[in-house]
C-alpha cells in the first residue's frame, strides 16, 4: 500500500516541528508492525533490503517469512523520529496493551500497561534507489516481560514525548489521517466514493494514493480503537499507533494441543533391551571402565570406591542399554565434508506444523539400583547431560540416584554422543582423529549461527525426551522393558547446563514429569551465548558470524582459543551483532525457555533450580532471568558442608514441597569449617581436587537429591 503525501496537505493540524515519522509510501513504519503480515499465508512477509546478502536473502525467504507472527521475549521494537529524543519524556507517553490473545479481544477498560525499557540510537536508512544512505535517529522499545504467544499487542505514542531540546514531536502528515475516527476515504468495488483529504482521485497518483490511505485506515482502526479507549486519550493526542501480533511458541511442545508433534508422539515401551552389568559387581567393572578411560571422562582410578573416597557405584545392580523409536522431523543439511559424509540435523519444515520425516532409534542408557525393589516399581529419574556431554555422563549421577531409591535413564541429545555429526577433519584443527569427548570443534555444534536449526535441534530434543517418558509409562510389569519395572506416578527429570536449559521446557510441558532439578540453567539463549565466558562456546558463535558477514574481526585458533575477535566483549557492540541479536531472539522464541517459564512455574509441577555465583558457562544473568520468570524474587542460599554434614541445606528441607532457587557462594574456611568452592560442573564432579571442591560437590548433589526425592516420591 502507498501513501505519499505532501507534507503540506493535511486534513487536519499536524505538526511542522519534529515528528514521529510514519510513511509507509517510503517504507518508514514501526516494527514488528502486522502491515508485515500476508493476509493470504498468515506469515511473515518482509520485503528485500538495500545491500541484502545471499545469507541474509536465505534468512528473510526461508526462516523469517515462514514465521507466523512476531518476537515474544525481549522483542525488539524501533520507531524512528526525525530528532534525538528525550527519554526522560517517555515515562507514560509510549505505552503498550494486548489487544487480543488469538481472537478472543481484550476489554480495553480492563488493559494492563505493559513495562516498557527504552534504548535511543540511530538507524540506517537508504533511498529507494539504494543508492545512498544516512542516519536517522532511533528509538527501541523492549517489554520487560515476555509476550503471549498468538496475540496481539498494540502500541501507542502519545502527545508529551519531546526532543532532546525540549519540543513536543507531532504527527506525520500521513498518520493525521489515519488516525480519524472515520475514514477518510470511501471505497466499493475498488471505487472512491468520497474522501475527505486534500487529494482529488481524478488525478491517477492521487487515486493511488487515495486507495492507499483508505487500506490503512483499516488496518488502523483495530489498534486506534482500542488505543482510544484504553489511554482514554483524544485521537489527536496519539501521534503514532500501531498493532502486531506475536507467533506461535509453546504449541508445538504441547501434548494437549491436537494435530502438534506433541500431541502424535508414538507409545510404546522400551524395546531392544541388551544387559550390560547384571549385577552390582560388574556394574562397578563397567562404569568404573567407562571413566576412567583416558579417552573418555579420564577419572581417577578407584572413582567407584565406596563414599566419600568414590562415587560408590555399587549400589548399581544393573546397566542396560534399551532403544526408543522417535519421530524425525529435522530436515537434513549438507555435510560441508560431502562425499558420504552424514547429513547434519536442520531446521523442521515449518515451524508451527512441520511434517514428521521418518522415525529413528534413541539409544537408552539405563541403571537400576541394587537391592528390593519398591511395590509399584522404581522412581525414575530422567537425566540431561551438558553442551558437549552424552547419555554416558549420567554415570556421575547415577550411582547418589540409586542410593536414593531411583533408577536412571539418559539419552543423547540432537548433535551428542552416538549423535554428534562430524564436519571438519581438518589436522591443524585437531579433527584428524576427532573425539566428542575431546575435540568438539570437529563436530556440528548443537548451538551455532544457523538459528532455524538451533532452535529445532532444542525443539527435538524435547520431543525425544517427550518420547521417552512415554515409553517410561509403559514399564510396568517385570518383562515390558527388559528388567526395568517403572512407577509411572514416580518419574522425575535431572538436568546440568544445556540439560536444565532444554528441560525447563520439557519439564513445562510433559505433564508426568512430577518433580525436576534443573541445575545451571539459564532463560533467554541469545543472553546465554552472549555472556558466556567459555571460549569454546563463544568463539564458535562469533566465528560463525564473522563467516557470515555479521561480525568484523579475526576468528579463534581452536582447540585454544588464544586469539580472535571472540577473546574480547567489543564484537557485541558492532552494529551487525546487534541486528543479529534481535533477529536470532525472534527465531529461537519457540525454543527458548523463557517463553515456557509460565507453565513451568504452574501448580503440579516442583521444581529446583541450582545456581553457582559467578558461574563461566551459562552466565548468572541468564539463571537470575529463569528465576525472576518462574515468580521468585532472588534465591536462596545454601548451607555450608562440613566433614560431619549429612543433610541438605534448610532452604531444602524446609517447605521442602514447593518450588525452589537456590545459590551456591564459595566459601572460604571460617574457624573449623572447611572452605566450600563450586564450579559449573560441581553437579558431577569436584570443582577442583582439593577437599573444598569436593566437599562443594557433596553440597549440591545432596540437595538436589534430597529435593528430587522428596518431591517425586510425595
Amino acid at each position: 500500500m502507498s501513501v505519499d503525501l505532501d507534507p503540506n496537505e493535511k486534513s487536519e493540524v499536524v505538526s511542522t516541528g519534529p515528528l514521529v515519522e510514519f510513511d509507509p509510501g517510503k517504507s518508514i513504519i514501526p516494527f514488528p508492525n502486522n502491515l508485515l503480515i500476508d493476509r493470504a499465508t498468515g506469515t511473515v512477509n518482509l520485503p528485500a533490503q538495500c545491500g541484502e546478502s545471499a545469507t541474509g536473502a536465505a534468512l528473510r525467504q526461508l526462516v523469517l517469512n515462514k514465521l507466523d507472527g512476531f518476537g515474544t521475549f525481549k522483542s525488539a521494537m524501533r520507531i524512528t523520529l526525525t530528532e534525538a529524543v528525550d527519554m526522560t519524556s517517555l515515562t507514560d507517553n509510549i505505552v503498550m496493551y494486548r489487544r487480543a490473545t488469538g481472537a478472543v479481544p481484550v476489554d480495553p477498560a480492563a488493559a494492563t500497561k505493559i513495562p516498557l525499557v527504552f534504548i535511543p540510537g540511530k538507524t540506517t536508512r537508504f533511498s529507494a534507489d539504494c543508492a545512498s544512505n544516512s542516519e536517522v535517529d532511533s528509538l527501541t522499545i523492549v517489554p520487560r516481560v515476555p509476550l503471549s504467544a498468538r496475540s496481539t499487542y498494540v502500541v501507542a505514542v502519545l502527545k508529551g514525548v519531546k526532543t532532546a531540546s525540549g519540543t513536543e514531536f507531532g504527527a506525520s502528515s500521513t498518520w493525521g489521517l489515519v488516525r480519524q475516527k472515520a475514514n477518510p476515504v470511501t471505497v466499493e468495488n475498488g471505487e472512491i466514493i468520497s474522501e475527505r483529504t486534500p487529494l482529488s482521485p481524478a488525478k491517477p497518483e492521487d487515486k493511488a494514493t487515495l486507495l492507499g490511505l483508505d487500506l490503512l485506515w483499516k488496518a488502523h482502526a483495530q489498534a486506534m480503537g482500542f488505543a482510544e479507549a484504553a489511554t482514554g486519550k483524544a485521537r489527536s493526542d496519539i501521534s503514532l499507533a500501531w498493532e502486531f501480533t506475536t507467533q506461535t511458541t509453546t504449541a508445538p511442545l504441547d501434548p494437549a494441543v491436537a494435530g502438534t508433534p506433541a500431541a502424535n508422539l508414538p507409545k510404546a515401551a522400551i524395546s531392544g533391551v541388551t544387559i550390560i552389568a547384571s549385577n552390582s559387581a560388574d556394574a562397578v567393572t563397567h562404569i568404573a571402565g567407562v571413566l576412567e578411560d583416558p579417552a573418555t571422562f579420564n577419572a581417577p582410578a578407584g572413582v567407584c570406591a565406596a563414599p566419600p573416597a568414590g562415587i560408590g557405584c555399587a549400589s548399581i545392580g544393573a546397566v542396560h542399554n534399551g532403544v526408543v523409536t522417535a519421530p524425525i522431523y529435522q530436515s537434513p543439511s549438507a555435510n560441508p565434508l560431502g562425499g558420504a559424509a552424514p547429513p547434519v540435523p536442520g531446521p523442521w519444515s515449518s515451524p508451527v506444523a512441520p511434517i514428521k520425516l521418518g522415525d529413528g532409534s534413541l539409544q537408552l542408557r539405563i541403571t537400576i539400583p541394587d537391592g528390593a525393589m519398591p511395590a509399584g516399581g522404581w522412581p525414575t529419574a530422567v537425566f540431561g547431560h551438558g553442551l558437549g556431554g552424552n547419555r554416558l555422563y549420567a554415570y556421575l549421577l547415577a550411582p547418589q540416584l540409586a542410593r536414593a531409591g531411583f533408577a536412571t535413564v539418559a539419552i543423547d541429545f540432537v548433535a551428542h554422543g552416538q549423535r554428534a555429526v562430524q564436519i571438519n577433519n581438518a589436522a591443524a584443527a585437531g579433527c584428524a582423529t576427532p573425539s566428542t569427548y575431546r575435540t568438539p570443534q570437529c563436530y556440528a555444534p548443537f548451538l551455532s549461527t544457523n538459528l532455524a536449526a538451533t532452535r529445532d535441534n532444542i525443539r527435538q530434543t524435547v520431543l525425544d525426551m517427550q518420547t521417552v517418558i512415554q515409553s517410561l509409562k509403559l514399564c510396568t510389569s517385570p518383562t515390558a522393558c527388559g528388567g526395568l519395572q517403572v512407577n509411572p506416578a514416580k518419574i522425575g527429570y535431572i538436568g546440568i547446563s544445556l540439560g536444565g536449559i532444554v528441560g525447563a521446557v520439557l519439564v513445562a510441558t510433559a505433564s508426568d514429569i512430577k518433580a525436576a532439578v534443573l541445575n545451571v540453567p539459564g532463560a533467554g539463549l541469545v543472553d546465554i551465548l552472549e555472556n558466556t565466558d567459555t571460549l569454546p562456546i563463544r568463539c564458535s558463535l562469533v566465528d560463525g558470524l564473522i563467516d557470515a558477514g555479521i561480525v568484523m574481526g579475526a576468528k579463534s585458533n581452536p582447540p585454544t582459543y588464544t586469539m580472535g575477535a571472540c577473546t574480547t566483549p567489543a564484537w557485541r557492540a558492532q552494529p551487525g551483532y546487534q541486528s543479529f541479536a534481535n533477529i536470532a531472539r525472534w527465531i529461537l522464541d519457540s525454543s527458548d525457555n523463557a517463553n515456557f517459564a509460565s507453565r513451568l512455574a504452574a501448580p503440579p509441577r516442583r521444581f529446583l533450580i541450582q545456581k553457582v555465583n559467578g558461574d563461566t558457562v551459562v552466565p548468572n544473568i541468564a539463571t537470575d532471568q529463569l528465576g525472576g520468570l518462574t515468580g521468585f524474587t532472588m534465591p536462596t542460599l545454601a548451607d555450608r558442608w562440613t566433614a560431619t554434614t549429612t543433610t541438605a541445606s534448610a532452604t531444602i528441607t524446609t517447605n521442602p514441597l514447593s518450588n525452589k532457587w537456590v545459590q551456591y557462594n564459595a566459601l572460604p574456611v571460617s574457624g573449623a569449617d572447611p572452605a566450600n568452592t563450586f564450579a559449573h560442573g560441581s553437579l558431577l564432579g569436584p570443582a577442583n581436587t582439593g577437599i573444598d571442591g569436593r566437599l562443594g560437590t557433596a553440597r549440591m548433589q545432596t540437595d538436589a537429591l534430597t529435593y528430587l526425592n522428596a518431591n517425586v516420591n510425595n
